[in-house]
């Protein structure tokens, strides 16, 4: 018997970096700054049997009177608020709830409370399991997977998506970043070894953005530009795709270390694949006598010491 999802990304209760929450609170018509990969991700791992709904509350209400036989609700800690308001809501309406996604992996005792089935880290490896049990409804209440190789990857399903309301596409190369910022989850939940994706599934995602109709794409790896010889080969193969683009090229925003800025041929690269503006992070730096100042020479000096080559 076929089983259904209604997969959630619920609102965040504090003001977004670009601030699109203003649109709503003018009386506009609501929008989204970047598509959301988590649960156009979690929509393609579904079998071919299980009918998929997704809501994404920034632009449109959750569905409590759903038919839905699994209720999965994913989230950072920003949206916690409304993932347990939701998760309690669909509990009491006798629904089975399952969560996952960074916060509860990272917090998963916060969690445990407000779900029936709790699922903590990345999924590429457990997913044919997780799926096995809900077709036959003899689920766990605990599934944790790994750091898997991302040659495990899916296509995400942003047909599903309400695209009509998104400022950019959203593309993954990669996962996880060597650095140790200390205001900075990414290393907790992803870890320090940079996982990438073959370049094929990424042109492919990318392929699948464009004929939905994005021409703007967020590159969402946490560090683009961690790994230098990585970092060119896609930045090379997506220079490749767009030049061959009929229907207009895109234009790409990537998050990338300070060190990428001593590196001529990486922003020449940058440049030639259509990266037109980038997020810089600035490390938090600290000397064996404690914390030290944020000035251009310590930029530099840590630069020199922590550049991958």
């Amino acid at each position: 018997m076929s089983k259904s999802l209604y997969i959630i990304n619920p609102a965040s209760v504090h003001p977004h970096y670009s601030s699109y929450e203003v649109y709503q609170a003018l009386g506009l018509r609501p929008v989204i700054f970047t598509a959301d990969q988590s649960t156009t991700t979690l929509a393609a791992m579904a079998p071919e049997d299980f009918h998929v709904a997704l809501c994404d509350e920034t632009v449109s209400p959750v569905n409590y009177e759903t038919d839905a036989d699994y209720i999965c609700i994913t989230g950072r800690i920003s949206q916690w608020e409304r993932m347990k308001a939701h998760a309690d809501a669909f509990r009491s309406r006798g629904k089975t709830v399952i969560m996952g996604g960074p916060h509860v992996t990272l917090a998963p005792e916060t969690a445990r409370p407000h779900c029936d089935i709790l699922v903590q880290g990345e999924i590429e490896e457990i997913y044919p399991e997780i799926f096995s049990d809900l077709r036959s409804d003899s689920w766990k209440e605990e599934y944790v997977g790994g750091r898997p190789d991302l040659s495990l990857a899916v296509i995400p399903k942003f047909e599903l998506y309400p695209n009509g309301h998104t400022f950019l596409g959203s593309l993954q190369t990669s996962r996880g970043c060597p650095f140790q910022c200390e205001f900075c989850s990414v290393t907790q939940y992803n870890g320090r070894h940079q996982r990438h994706k073959p370049t094929p599934i990424v042109l492919e995602e990318l392929e699948k953005l464009y004929d939905i109709g994005y021409r703007n794409v967020f590159i969402t790896d946490d560090n683009f530009s961690a790994h230098h010889e990585k970092a060119r080969d896609i930045l090379s193969a997506l220079t490749f795709w767009n030049d061959r683009r009929t229907k207009g090229r895109v234009s790409f925003v990537a998050q990338v270390s300070v060190d990428a800025a001593k590196d001529g041929d990486m922003l020449g690269l940058l440049a030639g694949a259509g990266v037109t503006d980038a997020f810089v992070g600035i490390e938090t730096m600290k000397s064996k006598w404690g914390r030290t100042t944020v000035t251009e020479s310590n930029i530099k000096k840590n630069s020199q010491k922590r550049s991958l080559k």
